[in-house]
């Protein structure tokens, strides 16, 4: 019987301590002995960005800066090609943000899914207040989609396109469980809940 590899899919709107969460899980798995591949969309695009010379490429990205999104095409290019690298059975896959396209969950899903029974699918929506999003992001200050207006539009951006990405997720319950996790609290209290469902 071949080892089952499992996806965790972290979602939730930009602050609400997904990257912190997977950190702890990180760890968690480590100790279980476990391989682990990170799949850091938001760290992987940036990179991308940065060490690209291609004017296509950075004109196709210049609302990244104004909190808005890459095109679609972009993020499923670097998830495909870490994973079909990486991929070997037994695995732990922690996707942190992305998938935040309706169009985005049905191809993603519709990879993952053709790899048969060999792979469990587990979506973790971190559910978090706007205000606390907000002071988070502020805090970090990690560049320049961190500034207060670029802020604003990507929590709207959020708003306006979750639903329909957890929508996609729902009608491929055949292949995936969905978690709704509180993310208020301290960070031990939040990660202690995530726990339960792995």
């Amino acid at each position: 019987m071949k080892k089952q590899s499992h996806f965790y899919i972290f979602l939730g709107m930009p602050g609400a301590g997904k990257s912190t969460q997977i950190g702890l899980l990180k760890k968690h798995f480590i100790e279980n002995e476990n391989k682990l591949i990170e799949i850091n969309t938001g760290e992987s695009l940036r990179y991308f960005f940065k060490n690209t010379a291609n004017p296509l490429i950075k004109s196709m990205c210049s609302d990244i800066n104004k909190g808005g999104l890459a095109p679609s095409v972009l993020p499923i290019f670097l998830w495909t090609k870490k994973i079909l690298k990486e991929y070997e059975p037994g695995c732990v896959f922690l996707l942190d943000g992305g998938v935040r396209k309706e169009k985005e969950a049905e191809l993603f899903l519709n990879f993952l899914c053709g790899m048969g029974d060999n792979i469990k699918i587990k979506v973790i929506y971190l559910i978090s207040s706007t205000s606390n999003s907000k002071k988070r992001l502020m805090l970090r200050s990690r560049g320049d989609d961190d500034n207060p207006k670029a802020i604003e539009n990507r929590l709207k951006i959020h708003e306006e396109r979750i639903k329909k990405t957890l929508k996609n997720f729902k009608k491929a319950s055949k292949f995936v469980d969905m978690f709704k996790i509180d993310g208020e609290g301290e960070v031990a209290e939040v990660f202690a809940r995530i726990k339960k469902i792995l």
